[in-house]
């Protein structure tokens, strides 16, 4: 565990080296956001024969992409406090 927690603070110093923006537009909105509104959106499409995508599919990708942004803040200030508790604790 502890060598998995290395490489996890390794990859968040590289990470955090690119910035807030792009890792919130690269992992919450395109990641998580445009990744979640197509799978909502297919499988809605899927289960629901009389589904308007034409309508739907935009709405979607643009929840979930506003989504995605909350996500990403959520997760780089939660990822920024391990990282910053583990420097602290090593000082």
């Amino acid at each position: 565990m502890f060598a998995f927690k290395e490489q996890r603070l390794r990859w968040w110093a590289k990470t955090r080296a690119r910035g807030m923006r792009r890792f919130i537009l690269v992992n919450g909105v395109i990641g998580w956001g445009m990744t979640s509104g197509t799978l909502f959106s297919v499988l809605i499409w899927f289960f629901n024969p009389g589904f308007n995508a034409a309508a739907c599919i935009p709405v979607a990708l643009l929840v979930f992409a506003l989504l995605g942004v909350i996500w990403g803040w959520i997760s780089w200030h939660a990822m920024e406090r391990e990282f910053n508790a583990s420097v602290e604790h090593r000082a």
